[in-house]
């Protein structure tokens, strides 16, 4: 009988955590970030060549962006020099770069 228990428990187990992340709906899609050594006061967010947004860096050179009307691909993240992110629904990207090292100091 104690058998017939742990059967029917792990069955019920497998199938609640076998649901589907379809049905998951993603909270947004954020680009961010902290920038040493700044060399302007904005970050521009562009896709395709097109600039998207400006974003102004606060007090502490940071900044965040939240997408609307998002489209998954590649981003270009602009600051004096540009990197390329790919993105994709429900995706958190935070990232810290000096500007005075640019592509060797840039992390994720």
């Amino acid at each position: 009988m104690k058998y017939a228990y742990g059967f029917i428990l792990s069955t019920t187990l497998f199938l609640i955590g076998c649901t589907s992340n379809d049905t998951k709906k993603a909270n947004g899609t954020y680009l961010g970030g902290e920038i040493i050594n700044p060399r302007t006061d904005n970050v521009i967010i562009a896709k395709n060549d097109i600039p998207i947004d400006t974003v102004l860096l606060d007090s502490q050179n940071r900044f965040f962006y939240t997408f609307t009307d998002f489209e998954p691909g590649i981003y270009n993240f602009l600051h004096w020099e540009g990197q390329m992110v790919y993105l994709e629904e429900g995706d958190s990207l935070l990232l810290r770069v000096n500007t005075r090292d640019f592509d060797e100091s840039l992390s994720y």
